[in-house]
């Protein structure tokens, strides 16, 4: 009962198949967001994309692009490699512009979904939303309970207001839900159950009364861990 429910309020999403922005995986390498790949070694990364280097600040934890490097959904975005043991772990956009207007945010929302993300949960000051909860909670009372659509209302009014959305990959949920004979315990045991290389977004979003958007995007693979720093091949001469 709760797979099913679970399947039924994804396919209720308009959800689009991938959009190209968000390419990943093949046996060989992971990708955290477009051709970068996850455990790369830090100078192997710079040598196979050279237009990365020194950050100005925190440049033995990250590696930076030219300002606007990036476009997502037409908005120009600053890059930023994020290093675990010097090797590729996450990735943080944040917009050339320190803000970016209603239009420009709605269309970047709606373009996650399209481009294979599903939107289980969002915080603000107030609590959480979280469809998972909601559906657990559900077979409980036996009633439809709806706690994301509020807070994405506040988010869409004109008010100002602080909250993070939280993504997970849509294909990768699916291939879980949709398995036979798949039973779940908890809204935990779906997360726990997750492909290793599932990838998930925290979207941080500062709203300044609906018509300004702050917004820092973290793109990363929990779940996985990077190498041990001496896991690097040795060079051959």
């Amino acid at each position: 009962m709760y797979k099913k429910l679970l399947v039924a309020l994804l396919l209720s999403f308009p959800l689009v198949s991938n959009a190209g922005f968000f390419n990943s995986t093949s046996q060989d390498s992971i990708k955290i967001f477009k051709d970068y790949p996850f455990d790369m070694h830090k100078q192997d990364f710079l040598t196979k994309f050279p237009q990365f280097g020194r950050c100005q600040f925190n440049s033995s934890t990250q590696i930076c692009a030219p300002q606007g490097y990036e476009k997502l959904y037409d908005i120009p975005f600053n890059i930023v490699i994020l290093l675990d043991k010097n090797r590729t772990n996450a990735i943080r956009l944040k917009p050339e512009e320190y803000s970016i207007g209603r239009a420009d945010f709605w269309g970047l929302f709606r373009g996650l979904i399209k481009s294979g993300f599903f939107l289980y949960q969002v915080k603000d000051e107030n609590g959480s939303g979280n469809a998972f909860n909601d559906i657990a909670e559900g077979m409980v009372t036996g009633q439809k309970i709806n706690t994301i659509s509020p807070k994405l209302d506040i988010l869409e009014s004109h008010q100002s207001t602080k909250q993070t959305l939280y993504y997970v990959e849509e294909n990768k949920l699916n291939s879980i839900l949709l398995g036979k004979n798949n039973k779940f315990s908890s809204p935990e045991d779906i997360m726990n159950r997750l492909p290793k290389d599932t990838r998930f977004i925290e979207m941080e979003v500062d709203s300044l009364e609906g018509e300004s958007y702050y917004i820092t995007l973290i793109i990363s693979i929990p779940k996985l861990q990077v190498s041990k720093v001496d896991d690097r091949p040795a060079e051959k001469f």
